[in-house]
């Protein structure tokens, strides 16, 4: 996955967070937050959502699907409120 990360970059390495360190240094500094990669927990995090979010998909065409809890998909269960809540940051 981050290798992937780099290649859309032009880059040749293994990890995001380097890839973030290489563009840092080659443009001095200069440039614009949004146009760097996610860091390497939270790119984890949103592709296990977008994961999670794939698996559902690939269920619609079921009459009643079993649908795993989004627990450990990127997302926090709430169950005294019933609610969810969006993990922002890995570990």
């Amino acid at each position: 996955m981050e290798a992937l990360v780099c290649q859309l970059y032009g880059k040749k390495c293994q990890s995001v967070d380097v890839l973030r360190y290489e563009i840092h240094c080659t443009r001095g500094g200069k440039f614009e937050p949004e146009a760097l990669p996610l860091w390497e927990s939270s790119l984890r995090l949103h592709v296990t959502r977008e994961n999670y979010q794939a698996a559902i998909w690939r269920r619609a065409v079921v009459l009643l699907p079993i649908i795993p809890s989004p627990h450990g998909h990127g997302w926090e269960v709430d169950n005294v409120s019933n609610g969810m809540e969006f993990v922002w940051l890995g570990s």
